[in-house]
């Protein structure tokens, strides 16, 4: 989960979203699947706190999010010495940040 919030701590929300994703989530069936709902509730605090580009698909970047954050763990997993852990967390955190408002 560290990699998610990467991009929200720049802008003073990592605590505020750490805080309300572990509530979000204990609220949720574990049938789910967890990464996806992650992404889900990243995007949506977005559009929430007025943080988004006003035209932000929230499905699409869901999708988005979720496959990014799902392949950058895959290819870490598959290949570690490739991909160090500050460049993913530089990945996620561009993607984040192309999601906001300037």
């Amino acid at each position: 989960m560290r990699f998610l919030f990467f991009g929200f701590e720049k802008m003073g929300l990592r605590n505020h979203i750490q805080e309300s994703l572990s509530v979000f989530l204990s609220n949720q069936s574990f049938e789910q699947n967890i990464l996806y709902t992650a992404a889900a509730f990243v995007v949506y605090t977005l559009l929430e706190q007025k943080l988004s580009k006003p035209e932000l698909d929230a499905e699409i970047e869901t999708e988005k999010l979720y496959a990014l954050v799902d392949g950058l763990a895959m290819h870490r997993m598959m290949h570690p010495e490739r991909l160090p852990a500050k460049r993913i967390e530089s990945i996620i955190d561009q993607h984040l940040q192309g999601l906001c408002s300037p």
